[in-house]
């Protein structure tokens, strides 16, 4: 009996896994300060794949601890493994979220922001006190740095990780806040939901009768 003639095994040309040094690389933005002796610059670490979060450009989100807290008013120098920026300087506050402050960057061709963890970004006394106090309404994501997710003391509303300033009371706080950021006082309940816009995104206040209830701790 003839044995039939084995079939040609059809090969697939083999497809080269694509590596890290392959993908297409998205350069830091251009921050334009021109470098001076008397300038003091923290260089900060950020991700090289940054996100797209905001409404307008791109987040670089901060990696490693910088050398002191990053907050508005710093000269900073963004670093990845790959590249390293000129100078720019940190702006207001975009966004805050329970665990990451976005932060505008001033001085950049490219409108850009950077995320920093609550723990390692410099906030103002008002800034402080609106984090601390609207704690529980901030988006949950994105999650800490895997550094600081069994961290308590490195979690939690920024209060946590500064020390107090007098310069305001909370009541003064409260007012102030309510004029620049168009959030109503605490004390002016009211049956309904409220939403706020503006550092906290869109987040809706808990009716009063939740609020008194047990569920008004915060998470």
């Amino acid at each position: 009996m003839s044995k039939r003639p084995r079939e040609e095994e059809q090969t697939t040309p083999s497809i080269a896994k694509r590596t890290k040094k392959d993908e297409p690389r998205i350069p830091l933005p251009t921050l334009t300060i021109t470098p001076s002796p008397n300038l003091y610059v923290v260089e900060i670490i950020v991700s090289s794949s940054p996100t797209a979060e905001e409404r307008n450009g791109l987040t670089w989100i901060v990696e490693e601890r910088p050398a002191t807290r990053a907050g508005a008013g710093m000269y900073i120098q963004l670093r990845t493994r790959e590249q390293q920026s000129g100078i720019g300087r940190i702006g207001h506050v975009i966004m805050m979220r329970k665990h990451w402050i976005t932060f505008a960057i001033n001085n950049a061709r490219q409108v850009c922001t950077i995320r920093v963890p609550t723990a390692w970004a410099s906030l103002s006394a008002l800034e402080r006190h609106t984090h601390a106090t609207r704690y529980h309404l901030l988006p949950d994501t994105p999650r800490p740095l895997p550094a600081l997710r069994n961290s308590p003391n490195l979690t939690g509303p920024a209060d946590r990780h500064h020390k107090a300033d007098a310069t305001m009371d909370e009541a003064q706080m409260e007012r102030h806040l309510y004029k620049i950021a168009n959030a109503r006082p605490i004390a002016l309940h009211t049956s309904h939901h409220t939403t706020h816009h503006g550092l906290l995104g869109d987040v809706k206040e808990e009716p009063e009768r939740a609020r008194s209830g047990e569920g008004d701790e915060c998470k």
